[in-house]
C-alpha cells in the first residue's frame, strides 16, 4: 500500500471514528425488560411508586408488540415512569428521539421527556389541547386521542433547532436550548408544577439516535417504526462511498 494510500485509510478511519464517538443508536422494545437492543448501551430504570408498572401487548403495526405500562398519579411522589443516562448513547445538543406511546388522560400537560433532571417546567409535552408542545413556546396542530398509539419523534440540532413530527408528519419547529441534555426522564413530571402534570401511558418502542434524522426519514419510519434500522446519516454513508470510489481509482491506475 502506498503513502497516498495509507494516508487516505487513516483520514478516513479518522472521519469515521468522529461519528463513532457515542454509540449511535439505542432501541427500548421492552420486551419484559428495560435493556436497549443493541449492546454497550445503558438500560432504562423505572419509577413505580405503586409497584404497578407491567409488561402488555398491543397490535402495532401489523404485529403484537410487547409494551411497558406505567401505573402513577400526580404529586410528588407519585408519578410512574423511566429515566435513562443516555450520557454516552447521544450528544446533548444532536440527537432525535423516537417513541410509540399512548396516554390514558385527557385534558391537562402531560410530559413526554424532561432533560432537565426534573427541576424545569421546560420540555416535550402534550399540551392540554392534545397537542404536541415544546414548552413554553412552540405547540402542534394535530390533536391526539386517548387510547391511541402515535409515533411521535423529535429532533435537536446543534444550531438549536427543534423539530417535532406526529405520524410522519412535521408539527412543530423551534429555536430553543429546552431539549439540551442527554440525562432524560420519560412521562415523569418536575418539581417546578408539583410533579401533577402527568398521565400514565402505555410505550412500545423509544429510540434515540445521535444524528439528527430528517424529514424523510422520520416519513419512512413513521410506516413501521419497528421495521428496520435507522439509516445512517447522509455524510458517513457520503464518507465511506467515497473513500470506495478512492481505492478503486488507484487501483485503475495501476
Amino acid at each position: 500500500m502506498n503513502t497516498f494510500l495509507i494516508r487516505s485509510v487513516l483520514t478516513v478511519g479518522a472521519s469515521i471514528l468522529s461519528f463513532s464517538a457515542f454509540a449511535g443508536t439505542g432501541t427500548f422494545l421492552f420486551n419484559g425488560n428495560l435493556n436497549a437492543q443493541e449492546g454497550g448501551v445503558n438500560a432504562m430504570t423505572a419509577t413505580d411508586p405503586t409497584a404497578g408498572n407491567s409488561y402488555g401487548s398491543a397490535f402495532l403495526y401489523g404485529a403484537n408488540r410487547t409494551t411497558y405500562n406505567t401505573l402513577g398519579s400526580a404529586g410528588a411522589g407519585n408519578n410512574a415512569g423511566l429515566s435513562l443516562d443516555a450520557s454516552t448513547l447521544v450528544p446533548a445538543n444532536s440527537y432525535s428521539l423516537e417513541m410509540v406511546v399512548s396516554f390514558s388522560n385527557s385534558g391537562g400537560w402531560r410530559k413526554l421527556a424532561d432533560v432537565s433532571g426534573r427541576a424545569s417546567d421546560g420540555g416535550y409535552y402534550i399540551d392540554p389541547a392534545s397537542k404536541l408542545n415544546i414548552y413554553p413556546n412552540f405547540s402542534g396542530t394535530t390533536v391526539m386521542n386517548t387510547g391511541t398509539y402515535y409515533y411521535l419523534a423529535l429532533t435537536v440540532a446543534s444550531n438549536g433547532d427543534i423539530k417535532g413530527y406526529v405520524n410522519g408528519a412535521l408539527e412543530l419547529t423551534a429555536n430553543s436550548s429546552v431539549m439540551n441534555g442527554n440525562v432524560f426522564d420519560f412521562f415523569l413530571d418536575d418539581s417546578a408544577t408539583g410533579f401533577n402534570e402527568y398521565s400514565n401511558v402505555s410505550v412500545g418502542l423509544v429510540r434515540l439516535t445521535d444524528s439528527v434524522l430528517s424529514d424523510s426519514q422520520i416519513s419512512t419510519l413513521s410506516a413501521n417504526p419497528y421495521g428496520g434500522t435507522v439509516p445512517e446519516p447522509a455524510s458517513l454513508t457520503a464518507c465511506v462511498l467515497g473513500f470506495g470510489a478512492l481505492v478503486a481509482r488507484r487501483k485503475k491506475a495501476k
